[in-house]
């Protein structure tokens, strides 16, 4: 141990308590960077969009069986059974 380490040892630092603060006020302090930062701001909504796309998908054959009612059982079936046209 050298000349430094001995320094560094006899430094005395009492902690500080720490603070409680809410997970809400850090979150909206934090939009901020929203609106400071173009490219994570286009990120985020480009995240939003693909996530809701991809929660679209159940509601749309959701939507189709109840139009559809059981005609869209039958759907894909007919290449399973014939082979597929041409191949």
């Amino acid at each position: 141990m050298g000349v430094g380490g001995l320094v560094v040892s006899q430094i005395v630092s009492s902690p500080a308590p720490p603070k409680v603060v809410s997970a809400a006020c850090v979150s909206f302090s934090r939009l901020g960077l929203l609106r400071d930062d173009p490219g994570f701001r286009r990120f985020v909504i480009a995240r939003a969009l693909a996530m809701g796309s991809g929660l679209a998908a159940p509601f749309y054959v959701a939507l189709a069986r109840e139009a559809l009612g059981e005609a869209l059982s039958l759907l894909g079936r007919s290449s399973s059974w014939r082979g597929w046209p041409g191949l």
